[in-house]
């Protein structure tokens, strides 16, 4: 299944010094007296509040929203997106070709430090890597 990214700009993949590059742009971001960027934000974890499941289910007990809700902000997402500068870093979850899963992390360039994180967390992509399937 091939998922297109409709963006007003997207860099594929960017390299580490281009993340930092981005990330040195954001207003809310500062070189230390040690060289490293630190960014200043206001939620610093992921919340529970704003993590849903889509569940069609009755029975449903975690926080839940149905298909047509999911796809009414999924097409408000896509909206936006449509109109904001974005990275893409590609990578895979897990070491070993057999078992391992493609990841995709879609991120406004003005949020780079997040993306730059997960190019830390990802295992690299090879030569081969198509970013568009």
């Amino acid at each position: 299944m091939v998922y297109e990214v409709i963006a007003a700009s997207v860099e594929w993949n960017p390299s580490a010094e281009r993340l930092r590059e981005l990330t040195e742009k954001m207003p809310n971001s500062q070189v230390t007296e040690f060289g490293n960027v630190v960014v200043k934000a206001r939620v610093d974890s992921r919340s529970t509040r704003s993590t849903f499941v889509v569940d069609d289910s009755t029975n449903a007990t975690r926080q839940t929203i149905t298909r047509e809700v999911y796809q009414r902000v999924a097409a408000e997402q896509d909206t936006y997106l449509g109109t904001t500068d974005v990275v893409v870093v590609d990578g895979y979850i897990g070491s070993s070709p057999e078992y391992r899963t493609r990841a995709r992390l879609i991120m406004e360039s003005a949020n780079a430090n997040v993306a730059g994180m997960q190019k830390q967390l990802y295992y690299p992509v090879d030569d081969d890597y198509d970013p568009v399937s």
